[in-house]
């Protein structure tokens, strides 16, 4: 219901920009998606789920067509921000003191606004995103829903992990048949690199080791 109403209806927002100004902002998400992992162990029963790729902040909200794409979002992480890359939102009174409204915006829709920050941590780089949501009930709905779209695809991650890890099994058990390999023997091996150089090392007899003669040659 959360990406629904985002996508649909849009949520209005002032953004802080770089110069520390308030600028009017629509909240929405990507019309591309990301489809979820179809594990029933964590999702359970039922159709395979999926989330958008990304949220982005628009100058104009499209009502008609109520499809944005995923090339809004800069190099820089202008216009929006990739939600793989999302951490975290939070509620955070503190930033009415440091960044204050514009006396106009103080007298219109968002004086009684609540600020909420959207944290991205991605490649070893941390970013904050600072908007004002224009009451509560508003903020509540973002920082619920994208806490909880971060929970899913950590979820999705773990899920994707584990049939990674059971496909590699799979396959260790087809190498481990073709060797003749018993299951100590597997353990000691990483058979998910085994190459055919590798196998025939395993399968041919071993070279003996080289002696050295009384008068310093090797023994051929």
């Amino acid at each position: 219901q959360f990406c629904s109403f985002l996508r649909n209806e849009g949520l209005e927002v002032l953004k802080l920009n770089r110069d520390k100004k308030w600028q009017q902002r629509f909240l929405t998400f990507t019309k591309e998606i990301t489809w979820l992992s179809n594990d029933q162990e964590t999702f359970g029963p039922g159709d395979r789920g999926h989330c958008p790729q990304g949220i982005l902040w628009l100058k104009k909200f499209n009502a008609k067509t109520k499809e944005h794409s995923v090339s809004n979002i800069g190099k820089q992480g202008k216009g929006g921000m990739f939600l793989s890359h999302l951490s975290h939102t939070s509620i955070v009174p503190s930033v009415s003191e440091n960044y204050a409204l514009s006396k106009k915006q103080k007298q219109g829709k968002f004086h009684d606004s609540i600020p909420v920050t959207l944290r991205s941590d991605f490649d070893g780089t941390s970013r904050t995103v600072i908007f004002r949501c224009l009451d509560m009930d508003a903020a509540r709905l973002l920082c619920r829903g994208c806490n909880a779209i971060i929970e899913v695809l950590k979820m999705d991650a773990i899920a994707k992990d584990r049939a990674v890890k059971k496909i590699g099994l799979a396959q260790n058990r087809i190498v481990a048949a073709e060797l003749g390999l018993t299951a100590s023997q597997m353990r000691q091996i990483n058979v998910s690199t085994v190459t055919d150089k590798t196998k025939s090392f395993l399968t041919e007899p071993p070279t003996p080791p080289l002696k050295r003669t009384p008068d310093g040659f090797w023994e051929l």
